[in-house]
This record gives C-alpha cells, structure tokens and sequence, in this order.
C-alpha cells in the first residue's frame, strides 16, 4: 500500500512538471529536464574540483548550477502566461465568429490552434487532439486550465461547461 502512494504522488508531481514544462514552451519532458538538472547541478563541481579550484568555489558551481533550470523554466512561463492573456481577447472573437457562422464549438477550437500564434494555438491544439483521443470536452478544457493558470480562461471554461450542461447557445 505505501509503495502504490508513493507511485501515485510521483505521478502527480511529474504531470505538474510536465505542465509547466509545456506552458513554459521548453520542448523537454520531465525525466529529460530532471536529468539536465542534476547534470547542471553536478557538472560545475565536478569540473571545479578537477581544476583544483576551492571547495567553496565548487560549492558555488554547484549552487548556481542548480538554480538556472527552475529561474529559466519559470522566466519562460511567466513570458507565456503574459502572452497567452493578451491572446485571449482575440481567441474569444475568433471562436464567437467561427460560431456565429454555424461552426461548432470543437471547429472554433481548431481554427484558433491552426490561425493563431503559440502559445494559445498549441494549448488549443492540445485539448482538440485530447478530445479526438477521446476525453470528454470538459476535461480537456479544464487540463487546459490546470496548464495555463489564467482566471480569464477558468471563467471561459466555466461559461462553456455551464452552457454545454444547460443546453444554451454559447455563441
């Protein structure tokens, strides 16, 4: 039982790495950055104390090593999430026309990830290739939510579900 807890919280950590990994755009997965990571956290002492150089020094390579991956993964998130919101605005009129015009809400969805910019186009992207591969609608949206961590876009969601359970016209 301890050992199935374990896997599970392992499992859970590495799909939250995943997420920010691919909302900071860095076309790595976890156990790829994770071994970058300890490679840069190792690498510098090591090559410090081969070079003879002082232990504090080395401890100083190693420290510095290991803080570049997470400032870097999260400097790139931070610049996506900004970019991603100013996306937003423009999406939602893309996908009220797309509507307006008889296209369906998955259809809409698509036509942003074909005629917009990264990043809103690969997170909508994603959530149509997970619905073809068979999750429901909701889901998907709300993964995409989980990833992208905007309030404008859980309020999106939000309307969609909401509308998709009434049976309004979302358009």
């Amino acid at each position: 039982k301890e050992g199935k807890e374990k896997k599970k919280k392992n499992q859970i950590i590495s799909k939250r790495l995943e997420d920010t990994l691919a909302m900071s755009g860095i076309q790595l997965n976890p156990q790829e950055y994770v071994t970058l990571w300890a490679a840069l956290t190792i690498g510098p002492g090591f090559l410090g104390s081969i070079l003879g150089l002082d232990p504090i020094a080395t401890v100083g390579l190693c420290i510095v090593g290991c803080a570049i991956p997470p400032v870097m993964v999260q400097q790139s998130k931070n610049k996506r999430k900004q970019l991603f919101n100013k996306q937003l605005g423009e999406s939602l009129t893309i996908m009220s026309n797309c509507m307006r015009s008889g296209y369906s809400f998955q259809q809409a969805m698509q036509s942003i990830a074909k005629e917009m910019q990264p990043p809103i186009s690969t997170e909508f992207a994603r959530v149509v290739r997970e619905i073809n591969y068979g999750t429901s609608l909701e889901q998907a949206l709300n993964n995409m939510v989980a990833r992208v961590d905007n309030q404008d876009l859980e309020l999106l969601v939000s309307a969609v579900i909401t509308s998709s359970q009434v049976g309004a016209n979302l358009s």
